[in-house]
């Protein structure tokens, strides 16, 4: 009986010692994701270049592209880029198919109610374009002086209400074109006495006409530079700060001047006043 009951305690003391030796196992918790990116959806001009259009292969670019994205790149904002025709970015805005719009915006007072508005990332000036085949004539300097020519402009842009604001709601004299090839080529051709565009678009588009020499002109508070920015949603005040900030350090760095001496073949007269 001596002998059971020591055979059972030994066995016991065995089983409790192999249960004190076996290893402790531990529960693994797995590392937390890190949380995805907001993919921001920015709608830019298809051609409009060379401030932003779509190349060969679908992919957005020109200088205001590039500013955006270096601005991402600094802030770590992912952005995607949409081809949207001028006159639909505020619909699309409003509507939220988009949160940021991207082409030539001038700021104003008015703007800035409606949408949030970055600081000043450029500066864009409006001119007149004349053939200096034409030099003989009187060629105008001021937007008055455009009442009687035959205008050519861009259709379905700012331009063509601001020309109907001076010659008058539905002149005949007020053409409008799909894009800046177009324009050019009309005054070429003589479909028109003057273009009224941007300067560093006309300067763009006459590297496509090299046998033709024009006259870029304009005096008057119109034909002065004027501040352009980034505009989105109302809601969006966050990203805001952030593009602000990014435009910041791009400025600073140098990054800012690199990709404007690359679209536009020279130095910035003028850089974003940063802080």
């Amino acid at each position: 009986m001596n002998l059971i009951k020591k055979s059972v305690l030994m066995s016991v003391c065995a089983f409790l010692v192999a249960c004190n030796t076996m290893p402790t196992t531990y529960k693994i918790q797995a590392p937390t994701p890190e949380p995805t990116l907001q993919t921001f959806v920015v709608a830019v001009d298809d051609d409009y270049p060379p401030y932003d259009f779509f190349d060969d292969k679908g992919q957005a670019t020109g200088f205001d592209v590039d500013i955006l994205r270096a601005i991402g790149a600094k802030q770590n904002i992912p952005f995607t880029f949409k081809p949207v025709k001028w006159d639909n970015m505020v619909e699309g805005l409003e509507n939220k198919k988009f949160q940021v719009a991207l082409s030539g915006f001038a700021y104003s007072d008015e703007r800035a109610k409606q949408y949030q508005v970055s600081n000043t990332y450029a500066y864009g000036q409006d001119i007149i374009v004349t053939l200096k085949a034409n030099e003989q004539t009187n060629i105008p300097q001021t937007r008055e002086e455009l009442k009687g020519k035959k205008v050519i402009t861009l259709g379905n842009s700012p331009y063509i209400e601001e020309l109907e604001s001076v010659l008058g709601k539905g002149n005949p004299n007020i053409i409008g074109v799909p894009n800046s090839l177009l324009m050019l080529q009309g005054l070429v051709d003589g479909t028109a006495d003057v273009a009224l565009t941007d300067k560093i678009v006309a300067q763009y588009y006459a590297q496509s006409f090299p046998n033709a020499k024009f006259n870029l002109t304009g005096t008057g508070d119109y034909f002065e530079p004027y501040p352009l920015v980034i505009v989105a949603n109302k809601d969006e005040a966050e990203l805001m700060k952030k593009i602000n900030a990014g435009l910041v350090e791009i400025v600073k760095d140098g990054t800012y001047s690199k990709i404007y001496q690359n679209w536009f073949g020279e130095t910035p007269k003028q850089l974003p006043e940063v802080k």
